[in-house]
């Protein structure tokens, strides 16, 4: 307290680019009051009497995480053997089982790298295409990968 009282009576005495110096200072100060006052007794200096909980132990490190680049042949005709003339992208589908899926609509572009996914897990990936309709394709053949 006697800080900021110090503080008050240096400010009335400063010139006007001292005082907003001090007026950054004191704010900074406040701020650092709030915060020490929402922090006491929460697990600091001060005892409650209960016993804190032990470290703990065993835990794993997060999942390290790798990432998987996928590319594939753009289809050329329909199912019916017309040619494909309103491709509107692609549909990328991948998971840790066959048939249990993630999507993730890429656009018109014929690969990809998908990211975030877990080291050391197999994952399975299948592409889908579709027109300007929404008129989506059967899945492509699936792949597997461990991620390294």
């Amino acid at each position: 307290m006697a800080a900021l009282i110090t503080a008050l009576s240096v400010y009335k005495r400063a010139s006007r680019e001292q005082r907003h110096m001090l007026r950054l200072g004191m704010l900074s100060f406040a701020a650092f009051v709030i915060v020490s006052f929402s922090l006491y007794g929460c697990g600091g200096a001060v005892s409650s009497g209960v016993q804190p909980p032990a470290t703990a132990t065993n835990v794993p490190p997060p999942a390290a995480t790798g990432s998987a680049t996928l590319s594939w042949a753009a289809p050329l005709t329909n199912v019916d053997g017309t040619p494909l003339t309103a491709l509107g992208g692609y549909k990328v589908y991948y998971g840790n089982a066959p048939g249990v899926y993630t999507s993730v609509d890429v656009g018109p572009v014929s690969s990809c790298e998908l990211g975030g996914l877990t080291k050391g897990q197999m994952y399975y990936f299948t592409v889908t295409a579709y027109d300007a309709n929404g008129n989506e394709s059967d899945y492509s053949t699936v792949v597997s990968k461990i991620i390294g």
